[in-house]
């Protein structure tokens, strides 16, 4: 019986820290702000490896048409940083 319930016991344990480990899921609007973000920094060739690796957490569960407009947005925002640098860098700063 003792051995039954360590492992048990661990693996509890384990799905407790998992479970913590879970991000917590971004409103419909604040996963297109971090979509603008990545393309903000896709303009001024900034690293997107962090708002690309959000998006990606995020992405599932999504109306189709949220999923759209975030692309959109990422879209302009990197059209626009690339036509105005210096802007684009002041408010990919703010995504920070």
């Amino acid at each position: 019986m003792k051995m039954l319930i360590v492992p048990t016991a661990l693996v509890a344990a384990a799905l407790a820290g998992a479970a913590q480990a879970q991000t917590v899921r971004l409103s419909d609007t604040d996963y297109i702000a971090t979509a603008r973000c990545a393309g903000l920094a896709d303009g001024t060739g900034a690293d997107t490896a962090r708002f690309d690796q959000t998006l990606r957490e995020q992405r599932r569960g999504r109306a189709d048409h949220i999923r759209d407009a975030a692309s959109s947005a990422r879209r302009e925002a990197a059209s626009w940083a690339r036509s105005d640098q210096a802007a684009a860098t002041g408010e990919l700063a703010a995504c920070r």
